[in-house]
């Protein structure tokens, strides 16, 4: 009797992170294939398995994480329409990068599964003023809390920080962007997003960010 299995990249069933040791990613470079082990030492100690918060992670970004060599973490999911949209507007492309929320700033473990495979990151965040830091996503990033609680943003080559937040900017540079109902829909946004750069509209604190990715 012949058994056929298919397995597809986002099947739930892609990864069974239980024994870590037996995750691995394969890439090839130069026509040369190098396999990466799954580095549990990137996530907080466990006994015996993966804590179920980076088993859902696995499951719910392996298929944009693990086919990429560099991908983008934003802090929350209404971060992605603004990039994506003013990227393809200035750009006259698609944006090249998977982008993957992490939704809120307690919510860090993307950075360290990224990490976990040898992922290159570039993470977005929110500073709120300085308000409430999250001293432990800082200290992932290796970031001094007097480097990101003034109003200016906060860029390196892996990372950026809005003073604030992305929608402060944008309303605050784009006098033509109707914030009305806008709330957090990412159709809404690309919409009034467009519209306001057809009327000219041009945010320098977005164009920073996307020289930098």
């Amino acid at each position: 009797m012949i058994i056929q299995t298919i397995l597809t990249t986002h099947s739930p069933l892609l990864l069974q992170p239980d024994l870590p040791g037996t995750i691995k990613r394969i890439t090839k470079k130069d026509s040369v294939s190098e396999v990466q082990i799954f580095d549990s030492s990137h996530i907080d100690r466990f006994r015996g398995k993966i804590p179920s918060d980076i088993y859902r992670l696995l499951n719910e970004n392996v298929s944009e994480m693990l086919f990429a060599d560099k991908v983008v973490l934003v802090e929350g999911k209404s971060d992605i329409p603004y990039i994506r949209t003013y990227w393809s507007q200035t750009r006259d492309a698609p944006f090249p990068l998977p982008i993957i929320s992490f939704d809120g700033k307690d919510k860090i473990k993307p950075i360290k599964l990224a990490r976990a495979f040898g992922i290159d990151t570039f993470v977005i965040f929110d500073m709120d003023n300085g308000k409430n830091p999250n001293q432990e996503m800082l200290s992932l990033l290796d970031i001094d809390i007097k480097d990101v609680t003034s109003n200016e943003i906060f860029v390196r080559d892996t990372d950026f920080a809005w003073p604030k937040t992305i929608e402060e900017r944008i309303n605050a540079e784009m006098q033509n962007f109707d914030q009305s109902k806008v709330k957090k829909e990412p159709l809404k946004i690309a919409e009034r997003l467009i519209d306001a750069m057809q009327k000219g509209d041009k945010s320098p604190s977005m164009e920073k960010l996307l020289y930098h990715l």
